[in-house]
């Protein structure tokens, strides 16, 4: 959201992905502290499951026909 604030439009989205990508696949990372898995394979999951999620959200958004227009 932060970008947001600062830029619109394409800029904006790319800056707020690839924030977004940088704190799933940090957060993956750290976790593998906790588990027995290397922190790239960890980074990695950790970052497919939020792309999953986000793919998710914006289908049933789109099937809804809601629409975010700024």
């Amino acid at each position: 959201m932060a970008p947001y604030l600062l830029t619109a439009g394409t800029k904006a989205w790319i800056a707020s992905a690839s924030l977004s990508f940088f704190a799933l696949f940090t957060v993956g990372a750290v976790l593998s502290i906790f588990t027995a898995r290397g922190p790239l394979l960890s980074g990695a999951r950790m970052l497919g499951i939020g792309l999953l999620v986000s793919a998710i959200t914006y289908s049933v958004g789109w099937l809804f026909g809601v629409s975010v227009v700024g």
